[in-house]
């Protein structure tokens, strides 16, 4: 390679914010060839520039990648660029976020070193993908179910996932504490699941919100219809958040949502904000969207402007609109700042 190509090579690399070569594009894209030295250096998703890179000691030709953040020489495993060596390095592997060696099963401590996730089989240990945030939340084998790497105490032929903050088995329905499951009620018998945040029983149907657990007794269960993850509709009766809507005239036949991605909903008397009443001005109601066409932004009727479930002061209602060159809500006069201008909604 002629010194010149050499040196527009090294440009383009800096031009394109990366600190090197990628050791293994499929697998990782934070180790790098460095450029100059061509030694082995970590660099956090390749950003070098704020986050900053760590030469690894090691020699690049025998460097291979397993992970985003691991990989091993013939000497040694490295977490990013912790180098350790207690490991059968031969059989050291990262699969499926399954790190073990033909010793153990391990997971990363706080100090980021590999520590064994002890009586944790290596054949069939596995991670499950119930929690949509931390996939690495939950792991079972052949003999038990892990809770960020700890073994739990649960009945391991009947546990089961309800959705991804609250779980059961024969005997209890549990939620999470911090990084520990806890039993919050006794439980016999099998959940059947009616959507995300609802399971029934023989007798009752039971609820399950992100940090609320509710349970009601049941006696029509062929009345039940979903009208949202958190609505039922059991016959005559609106079930709002695992209880009784508290409005009393609410019409459970006309009941709906009035836009998926919100808190609004209505029925042939009355719009309302989650269970309150905001409005009935049915003809006239209409949620109203800016640049983020996925949320609605505010709401109006004939008489007020609302966000959310409040009613913006000194608005000109007919006036009130978005104005996509200033990207800014507006009724003509003034610019409206929701969050300074709200007052609470009454049942009207």
């Amino acid at each position: 390679m002629s010194r010149l190509l050499y040196l527009f090579l090294i440009i383009i690399l800096i031009q394109s914010c990366k600190p090197g070569i990628r050791v293994d594009s499929k697998n990782s894209d934070s180790y790098y060839y460095q450029p100059v030295s061509f030694l082995i250096i970590y660099s956090p998703r390749g950003n070098w520039f704020e986050l900053d890179y760590r030469v690894l000691s090691t020699l690049p030709w025998n460097f291979k990648v397993l992970s985003e953040d691991i990989g091993k020489n013939n000497n040694a495993v490295f977490y990013k660029y912790h180098k350790q060596t207690n490991f059968d390095i031969e059989s050291f592997t990262v699969n499926n976020n399954v790190i073990k060696d033909k010793n153990f099963v391990y997971t990363i401590s706080e100090q980021n070193s590999f520590i064994p996730i002890l009586g944790a089989d290596i054949k069939t240990f596995i991670y499950l993908k119930p929690n949509s945030v931390n996939q690495l939340v939950w792991a079972k084998d052949k003999h038990r179910f892990y809770f960020h790497d700890k073994p739990v105490k649960v009945d391991f032929g009947t546990f089961n996932f309800i959705n991804e903050n609250y779980f059961y088995d024969k005997d209890s329905i549990y939620t999470t504490y911090n990084t520990t499951i806890i039993s919050i009620d006794v439980f016999q018998g099998k959940l059947i699941p009616i959507n995300n945040q609802y399971s029934k029983n023989n007798s009752k149907i039971f609820f399950f919100g992100y940090d609320k657990y509710r349970k009601l007794p049941i006696n029509n269960f062929d009345a039940i219809s979903v009208i949202a993850d958190n609505i039922l509709k059991i016959g005559d009766k609106i079930i709002f958040n695992g209880e009784i809507f508290p409005i009393n005239d609410v019409d459970a036949k006309t009941f709906t949502v009035l836009h998926k991605n919100s808190n609004y909903y209505k029925d042939k008397k009355h719009i309302y904000y989650n269970d309150t009443i905001l409005s009935n001005d049915i003809k006239r109601f209409t949620l109203l969207f800016d640049d983020n066409k996925e949320y609605p932004a505010y709401s109006k009727d004939s008489r007020h402007v609302y966000w959310g479930g409040k009613i913006v002061d000194s608005i000109n209602v007919d006036n009130f609109h978005y104005d996509n060159k200033l990207h800014k809500w507006t009724d003509g006069n003034s610019i409206v700042d929701a969050d300074i201008a709200t007052k609470k909604s009454t049942n009207r």
